[in-house]
C-alpha cells in the first residue's frame, strides 16, 4: 500500500491546528459568545424548558436565513456542556471547510494547505460562523457540479442534491443564495438544446421555489442597515487583491504573509490558465464572481458585501487551481509558501489575541457564575479592546442570565427576539449604544452590571450609589443592585 505523503501532512497539520482550540479555555471570537448564548435559548423554546428565557425571548416571526449555527450549537449543547459544544462546532467547521476543499481534483493533496489561511479568514474569528458555512457549502456545492461536468442529471437523486443544496444555502447566507443560483442558471443553459434547458428549468424552479419565496419573504420584510463607510470600485479591486477578507486585526506582518499568499496564488492560476485551453466555462464563471465582487457596493444590506463575494471569488480560484493544477513540483513550492505565512500569522495572532482573550472570555465565563439565575445583566466594555465584542454575554450562560446587551435579539436578521413585554430591556442598551453614551445609566433598570476596563471615575461614584461591588479582578467588576 502506497502512502500519500502530502495526504498525511495535511492530516498533521489540520490536527495541530485542532490542538490550537483546545489550547485556550475558550476559542475567542468577536460574535461568537452572542451566538452560543441565543444557541442555548433556542435550545430551552425548542424544548419548552421552563427557564428564564422562555419568560423573556421567542423566535422571530419572520423566518430567517440565519439559523445554521444556532441549530447546530443547540443540538450539540445536548451532549455537550456549552463552552465545549461551542469549541466542537469550531472544530467541526475546520475539518469540513479543509475537507471540502482536499474532496476538490484527484492527486493534488498537498493543494489542500491553499487553504488555510482562507479558514482563519476574518469571518470565523469573528464569529460569522453562518457565513463561513455557506462558504463551505459553496466549496462542495462547485464539487457536485463539476463532477457531473456542470450538466444537468435527469435523475431523481441530482434533483434531491439541488433541493438540499437550496435549502443548505438558504439557511447560512442570503449572499451565497444568490450565488447558488447563478450557478445553478449557468448550468442549466451550459447545453444544446433549448427545449431541454426549458425542461429543466421548470423542474429546477419548482424545487428551489420554497427557499426562494422564504428569501423574497425575508427581504421584504426586513430592513437592513450598518455604518460602514462607502468604498470606491478602486478600493475594492485593491482589497480583494490584498486578501483584505482574510484580515481581523492588521496586526504587524499580517498584510505582508497574506500579501505573500495572494501573489502566490496569483501566479498558480496564472500558470494552471497558460497550460489548460479547454476551461472557458470556469473562466466565465471565475468573471461572473469578480465583476460581483468588485461592482457590489460593500457598505449596503448586512455589509461587508463586496469583502463577502471577494471570498467566494478566492474560493473558486482555489478550487480551479487545485483542479488543473498539475506540476507537482510548483504545486508543493507554492503550498511551502502559503504553510509558512500561515504559520507565522497564526502565532502572531495566537499570542496577541487568541491566548489573551480565550483567558479572558472564561473569567468572563466564571464571574458569571454568581449572577442569580434568571436576573438582567448590563454589561459594558470601557476599554478600546474591539475584539472583546460581545464575550461579555459569556456571564449570562452559567446561570441562564437575561443579557440586556443580547444584540441579537434586536435585529430582524436573527432566530431569537424579545417578547414584546420586555422588548424595552434590549431597546434601553440599543438606544444608548445608538446615543454612544453608554456611560448614561440613569435610566437602566437592571439586576447585575459586569464592566470590563477602566470605568470613568465620575460613572464609578454614580454606579455606587445604587450598585455593589460582588466580585472583581484586574479586567472584570460585577456589581450588584442594592435592596
Amino acid at each position: 500500500m502506497r502512502i500519500s505523503i502530502p495526504r498525511y501532512l495535511v492530516y498533521a497539520v489540520i490536527l495541530i491546528v485542532i490542538c490550537l482550540v483546545f489550547f485556550v479555555p475558550i476559542f475567542p471570537s468577536v460574535d461568537g459568545a452572542a451566538h452560543l448564548y441565543n444557541s442555548l435559548i433556542f435550545k430551552d423554546l425548542f424544548m419548552d424548558l421552563p427557564s428564564a428565557y422562555n419568560k423573556v425571548f421567542t423566535y422571530n416571526k419572520i423566518i430567517v436565513p440565519n439559523w445554521f449555527d444556532h441549530i447546530f450549537i443547540a443540538g450539540l449543547s445536548f451532549l455537550f456542556s456549552a463552552l465545549l459544544a461551542q469549541k466542537i462546532f469550531v472544530v467541526i467547521t475546520i475539518v469540513s471547510f479543509t475537507h471540502a476543499y482536499f474532496k476538490v481534483g484527484s492527486g493534488n493533496d498537498i493543494l489542500t494547505l491553499l487553504i488555510l489561511p482562507f479558514i482563519f479568514s476574518f469571518f470565523l474569528i469573528t464569529g460569522l460562523y453562518n457565513q463561513t458555512w455557506s462558504f463551505i457549502v459553496f466549496l462542495y456545492f462547485l464539487s457536485f457540479l463539476d463532477r457531473n461536468n456542470f450538466k444537468v442529471k435527469r435523475e431523481f437523486k441530482f434533483w434531491l442534491i439541488i433541493f438540499v443544496y437550496a435549502m443548505l444555502f438558504w439557511i447560512t447566507s442570503v449572499l451565497g443564495y444568490g450565488l447558488f443560483l447563478v450557478l445553478l442558471g449557468i448550468t442549466l443553459f451550459n447545453q444544446k438544446k433549448l427545449s431541454k434547458v426549458i425542461r429543466d428549468a421548470v423542474i429546477t424552479v419548482f424545487l428551489i421555489s420554497p427557499s426562494f419565496i422564504l428569501t423574497i419573504y425575508f427581504v421584504a420584510n426586513t430592513s437592513m442597515s450598518n455604518g460602514e463607510p462607502v468604498i470606491g470600485v478602486f478600493s475594492r479591486i485593491i482589497n480583494l487583491l490584498l486578501l483584505d477578507s482574510l484580515k481581523f486585526s492588521g496586526m504587524g506582518g499580517e498584510p505582508i504573509f497574506l500579501g505573500i499568499v495572494s501573489i502566490s496564488v496569483i501566479i498558480l492560476l496564472v500558470l494552471v490558465l497558460r497550460n489548460n485551453k479547454n476551461v472557458g466555462l470556469y473562466v466565465l464563471i471565475g468573471c461572473v464572481l469578480l465583476l460581483f465582487a468588485i461592482a457590489t457596493p460593500n457598505h449596503v444590506g448586512a455589509g461587508m458585501l463586496s469583502n463577502r463575494l471577494a471570498f467566494y471569488f478566492w474560493l473558486f480560484v482555489l478550487f480551479f487551481i487545485k483542479k488543473f493544477s498539475s506540476n507537482v513540483k510548483l504545486n508543493s513550492w507554492f503550498s511551502a509558501i502559503v504553510l509558512i505565512c500561515f504559520v507565522l500569522t497564526m502565532n502572531k495572532r495566537y499570542n496577541t489575541h487568541f491566548e489573551k482573550y480565550g483567558e479572558l472570555s472564561k473569567e468572563i465565563y466564571d464571574i458569571g457564575i454568581g449572577i442569580e439565575t434568571g436576573k438582567s445583566v448590563w454589561s459594558v466594555n470601557y476599554s478600546d479592546e474591539w475584539f472583546v465584542g460581545h464575550s461579555l454575554n459569556y456571564a449570562c450562560i452559567p446561570n441562564k442570565a437575561i443579557a440586556i446587551d443580547n444584540y441579537e435579539a434586536n435585529y430582524a436578521w436573527f432566530p431569537i427576539r424579545w417578547r414584546n413585554e420586555y422588548r424595552f430591556l434590549g431597546q434601553q442598551y440599543k438606544n444608548l449604544w445608538v446615543a454612544h453614551s453608554l456611560t448614561n445609566f440613569t435610566n437602566v433598570s437592571t439586576d447585575y452590571i459586569l464592566t470590563y476596563g477602566t470605568i470613568p471615575k465620575p460613572v464609578k461614584e454614580e454606579l455606587l450609589k445604587s450598585y455593589y461591588v460582588i466580585d472583581r479582578n484586574e479586567r472584570l467588576i460585577l456589581l450588584a443592585k442594592k435592596d
